[in-house]
């Protein structure tokens, strides 16, 4: 009771006198007494909250470096920050002290020497126990809220284990992180966390760290991840995880609640630890193109979890061990994120084709995968519009020749004859201007299957198609004098994006684009790492610049019959 009462107000004025002597501060730094109150008072905040609170505050102070600080100050505080974090290490239990090591580490953390220096002392170690300890109490019915502090562990591991992937070899990372315990079951417990039931902050923290053990030890990590990932997606589409969706998911008309909001709700806690991460196609609540905003929110849920798909995958194949079941996570994903209009998936497996390097064997793995012909078919007859995605189409125009015969049954066929049979009988009628971009993905869908020797074009598609052309023409002779200044100024900004040489350069990588390097060098490793994502978060960006109007769908859809046409003729 003494301590409680007395201690805050000693720490207190040591702080003041602190606050106006910096050689006091520095001779204080250095007692031994101090060094003892950090072991012994800091880890109790429950018994000695304010005393805490000072003593942190004291801390704050000592590692100050003044503009004028000299060489000896200097020296002092980098001796301080040392011998504190070693303190703290030797006295630390990860699995009840975790408040005590972020604040610490919230200090004493400044640069890569300091996070090396805890790492090689074992500190990585009690930053996984941690994790461990508050990811039990996030999922216990009556645990307190914990999500501020596992925020804090999330991030300060991110940091640890990137400052280790990029200040020392591919060798020493690797051996750093297999010679740390509980490695292993960290990494299962950051992918239980990637579900609906968690804020969006999280995710993306588990996601960065994710991908950190991951390019540190590439094997090793897909050992483990590949097949439970696989797992937990092939018991969504099997129907055996009926899980309902968290207050996280992407809804119409409602925004996302905060943390606190949700944690006050109690909402924020899922049935049990999962991964959550399907795209519920049954509970998506409109279609790609209706709602811009809802559509934005879905890309900002799944859009960081599909890039991570796409990196571990990359670093497979540039480590040549691509197990069968990577290849059917990266089918399983692709086909749910069909109704996302997803170039991921696409663009991975034509990188994939493109290169010389790679084993082929791959990629008749991937035809022979039943989720890539869902996928497929999936296109073919419920998500026509994404054909409308040059990238997409681009995809099945190589890849739909090597499952033609599996995806095109006789049911499936006259599903699409169906197709031309409507056209036809609406062609006079349609709002050519209005549905334009849905008759390119319907049109760039028939190309695709009467382009392959299981189909035939019925002989009323060749007139249909005359007849549509008329149409679109007419609609572009109206709408061309009033685009034209605007389309003019387009092209001119085009054309000197066209001049970019990092476009240029990425659009002619060649074999080279699936390279995310394991070995590459450190100054390279981030930049190689988010290669992926940063293609795709620009991607946004770019087509609003290029902001498509009514006459580029109409070009887009004159083009596509053209296409039509000749294999119609080509037939005759």
């Amino acid at each position: 009771m003494y301590n409680r009462a007395m201690l805050p107000a000693y720490y207190g004025l040591l702080r003041m006198m602190c606050q106006q002597s910096r050689v006091f501060t520095r001779s204080l730094a250095q007692h031994q007494n101090l060094q003892w109150a950090f072991k012994n008072i800091t880890p109790h905040p429950n018994q000695y909250p304010q005393a805490v609170e000072e003593l942190f505050k004291l801390m704050q102070l000592m590692v100050l470096k003044h503009p004028d600080a000299t060489e000896a100050e200097q020296r002092e505080i980098y001796n301080f920050r040392k011998t504190t974090l070693m303190t703290y290490i030797q006295c630390l239990d990860g699995r009840t002290s975790w408040g005590t090591l972020i604040s610490a580490f919230r200090v004493l953390l400044e640069t890569s020497d300091d996070k090396l220096y805890v790492v090689y002392n074992g500190g990585l170690q009690i930053v996984f126990e941690c994790f461990q300890n508050l990811h039990v109490m996030l999922h216990e019915a009556t645990a307190c809220h914990v999500l501020g502090d596992m925020l804090d562990i999330l991030a300060i591991m991110q940091d640890l284990l990137q400052c280790v992937r990029m200040f020392r070899d591919s060798k020493d990372a690797r051996g750093i992180v297999l010679a740390t315990k509980d490695w292993l079951e960290v990494l299962r417990k950051l992918a239980t966390l990637l579900n609906t039931y968690n804020p969006p902050e999280m995710r993306t923290l588990c996601i960065e760290v994710l991908k950190e053990l991951v390019v540190t030890v590439v094997p090793e990590a897909m050992q483990l991840l590949a097949p439970l990932l696989t797992h937990c997606h092939a018991a969504v589409q099997d129907g055996r995880d009926a899980a309902p969706l968290g207050p996280y998911f992407p809804r119409r008309g409602c925004s996302a609640p905060s943390m606190a909001a949700a944690a006050a709700k109690g909402a924020g806690r899922p049935l049990r630890p999962m991964v959550q991460m399907a795209v519920p196609h049954g509970q998506l609540e409109c279609n790609r193109g209706v709602d811009p905003e809802y559509d934005l929110a879905l890309d900002k849920f799944y859009t960081p979890y599909h890039d991570f798909i796409d990196v571990m995958f990359r670093l497979a194949v540039n480590n040549d061990s691509v197990p069968e079941v990577l290849i059917n996570l990266s089918a399983v994903v692709g086909f749910e994120a069909v109704p996302l209009h997803s170039t991921y998936f696409p663009k991975l497996w034509l990188d994939i084709y493109k290169a010389q390097n790679i084993d082929r064997k791959y990629i008749n793995l991937l035809t022979s995968c039943n989720y890539f012909v869902d996928y497929v078919d999936a296109i073919l007859l419920d998500e026509r519009a994404a054909l409308t995605v040059d990238i997409i189409y681009e995809f099945l125009t190589v890849f739909f020749p090597k499952v033609s015969a599996h995806v095109l049954s006789e049911q499936t066929l006259t599903m699409i004859d169906n197709t031309v049979v409507s056209l036809s009988e609406q062609v006079g009628s349609l709002d050519v201007p209005k549905l334009a971009r849905r008759l390119s993905g319907d049109l760039r869908a028939l190309i695709l299957v009467y382009n392959s020797p299981e189909a035939v074009p019925p002989p009323l598609l060749k007139t249909t198609l005359k007849q549509l052309q008329a149409r679109v023409r007419a609609e572009m002779a109206k709408l061309a004098p009033k685009e034209e200044p605007a389309k003019k100024s387009n092209s001119e900004d085009g054309s000197k994006k066209e001049c970019n040489p990092d476009e240029a350069s990425s659009s002619s990588k060649g074999e080279d684009s699936v390279n995310i390097r394991q070995d590459a060098a450190k100054s390279d490793s981030d930049s190689e790492m988010q290669q992926s994502s940063s293609s795709r978060e620009t991607a946004p960006e770019e087509k609003k610049e290029r902001s498509i109007g009514p006459l580029d769908d109409l070009e887009l859809l004159d083009k596509t019959i053209n296409e039509l046409i000749e294999i119609v003729e080509k037939d005759d």
